[in-house]
């Protein structure tokens, strides 16, 4: 990994070390066992690359039939949560590029037709699919130069592939944060305004439906791969295997559909407070954000990043640094159990229609279940499937050898 994308990702946990030191480290054939690009890895791409691509689909249409039906306020929003987080992602993945490109470390440099298709890409607004299908494409050929024991060639487009993986990983959280939970957000807010009004204007409701659930399923798709990928890309990390990578989707999943709900039953009857609300958590979060900066980097990288994660911390929690975090979790959910109180307090008592009663307690269940559900999988995963977890066998093992020391 190059240093400028070490600089990239070090407000965020990603802190690997230089080229030539990993270089130094390789001194047998066994080290690049670990360039093994698998099934489950591709399949992980797959599901990257066409959940970005249906999300955007459904927010564009559900953009299109509000515009036909003259819902003009609902357009604006919904337009307005697609075009600024593709810019803003857009602009981060431009810098990259010719960050990438200055970097005096890089063996190859791109040729002119990928950067003509990179242009085109971006110009799209699909820049994240390109870096996917990159990273893709790295993989395939390391497994292929794998087979034809080609180690050295496997091992370097295999570190080509975890950079682009890194890249793309960054870019679609902050895309999900910008736009798929806002979206899920406006879009329920749409469905609960309609259920309680009555008033059916809007006749294609299974769009907003399906864009709901798009939206709450990218957010936990996107965390979990940027999870995933942190322990990649770092040497010093162990991997995250298939059940663990299932329990931590399951529970970000579930804290997902807690905090879009919460935030939309508040919405429905007060969106400027919401909004407001929004803002302090935000400014709150941004500034302890930047009074743990690094001062060793980029003073602008780190606030725009300490920004962005502060928006992200409306949504869903990313570590800010390494080490244990358990009171920085306890401290988190903490927070944002009492702000989903508060947001089901009031819509009990100033906002929710008693006459519908299945819509009250539904959305009082679904939220309640899935913030305890979301903890759960959380500590499960924690406990039984986080990659650095000291099994029964191993405790029993240092219990022994501390015994015989003695």
């Amino acid at each position: 990994m190059s240093s400028v994308r070490m600089v990239r990702f070090n407000s965020i946990t990603l802190k690997a070390e230089p080229d030539s030191e990993r270089n130094n480290n390789k001194q047998n054939d066994a080290l690049y066992s670990e360039a093994d690009f698998g099934f489950f890895y591709a399949v992980c791409f797959v599901i990257s690359i066409i959940t970005f691509a249906v999300d955007i689909l459904l927010h564009c249409w559900l953009a299109y039939l509000f515009y036909m039906k003259t819902e003009m306020l609902y357009f604006v929003l919904t337009i307005t949560f697609i075009i600024v987080p593709s810019i803003v992602s857009t602009g981060f993945s431009m810098r990259w590029y010719i960050l990438d490109e200055d970097d005096e470390t890089s063996p190859s440099k791109p040729s002119l037709i990928k950067w003509s298709l990179r242009i085109l890409t971006m110009l799209l607004q699909i820049t994240q699919i390109h870096r996917y299908f990159d990273a893709l494409l790295y993989g395939l050929r390391s497994s292929f130069a794998g087979c034809r024991k080609q180690l050295m060639k496997q091992d370097y487009l295999y570190r080509k592939m975890l950079d682009e993986d890194c890249d793309a990983a960054l870019l679609r959280l902050f895309y999900c944060v910008l736009n798929s939970a806002p979206q899920a957000v406006l879009q329920l807010t749409i469905l609960l305004t309609y259920r309680i009004e009555k008033t059916y204007k809007f006749e294609d409701l299974k769009f907003l439906y399906a864009s709901v659930g798009v939206s709450i399923f990218s957010i936990a798709w996107s965390l979990t791969v940027y999870n995933r990928t942190v322990r990649y890309i770092r040497e010093d990390k162990k991997r995250l295997s298939f059940m663990g990578t299932v329990m931590n989707f399951i529970s970000q999943f579930s804290w997902a559909v807690s905090r879009v709900f919460a935030l939309s039953v508040f919405a429905t009857w007060y969106p400027k407070f919401t909004l407001l609300g929004c803002l302090i958590h935000t400014s709150l979060m941004s500034v302890w954000l930047m009074l743990k900066q690094d001062v060793n980097h980029s003073r602008c990288d780190e606030c725009v990043l300490s920004c962005m994660l502060g928006i992200a911390y409306i949504f869903v929690f990313i570590p800010s640094h390494g080490g244990p975090q358990r009171y920085s979790y306890l401290s988190y959910y903490s927070i944002c159990l009492l702000e989903n109180i508060g947001c089901l307090y009031i819509w009990y008592s100033f906002g929710a229609p008693i006459t519908d009663v299945d819509l009250y307690y539904g959305m009082m269940i679904v939220q309640v279940f899935s913030f305890f559900a979301s903890l759960f999988f959380l500590v499960l995963y924690y406990r039984c499937f986080h990659p650095n977890r000291r099994s029964i066998g191993d405790r029993v093992y240092e219990i022994r050898e501390l015994n015989s020391n003695r």
